[in-house]
C-alpha cells in the first residue's frame, strides 16, 4: 500500500493477492503491554519477574492479590490487581553491614597490613 497525497493505493499481484505492508503498531498508552486480563501461574510470576516456585512462596504474603477462582481447579490472577500490588509492595529497607561482618573485615585487613601484604577492600590479596 502506498500513500499519495493523502490517499491510499493497494497493489494487487498478477494472481489477485494485494500486497498491503504491515501496520505500524499502536503507541498508545492503552495499547502498551495488554495482554490477558486473567493471568495463569506462569504469567503472574513473570509480570512479577520471578519464577513459579517463587511465585507459590509469595501467594502467602499480605500485600499479594488473592486469585479469582474460575472452578475448584482453575485459579487466575487479575493483572491490574498485581500490578497495583507491586507498585504497593513492601519496599527493602538499606540495611548497615552487621558488626561481626564488619569487625571480621577489619582484622583481615589488619592481618594483611601486619604480614606487609596490601590490604584491598574485598579482604583478599
Amino acid at each position: 500500500m502506498h500513500r499519495i497525497e493523502g490517499h491510499s493505493v493497494r497493489h494487487s499481484a498478477s494472481n489477485g493477492a494485494t500486497n498491503q505492508a504491515p501496520a505500524a503498531p499502536s503507541t498508545t498508552p492503552s495499547t502498551i503491554g495488554v495482554g490477558p486480563t486473567l493471568l495463569t501461574i506462569g504469567q503472574a510470576a513473570r509480570v512479577l519477574g520471578v519464577s513459579e516456585r517463587r511465585f507459590h512462596q509469595l501467594r502467602d504474603e499480605a500485600w499479594m492479590p488473592r486469585p479469582v477462582a474460575l472452578s475448584s481447579k482453575v485459579i487466575r490472577w487479575v493483572r491490574a490487581e498485581l500490578e497495583a500490588a507491586v507498585v504497593a509492595a513492601p519496599r527493602q529497607s538499606k540495611q548497615a553491614e552487621p558488626v561481626t561482618l564488619a569487625e571480621g573485615r577489619r582484622r583481615r585487613i589488619e592481618a594483611m597490613k601486619a604480614a606487609g601484604k596490601p590490604a584491598t577492600e574485598g579482604g583478599a590479596a
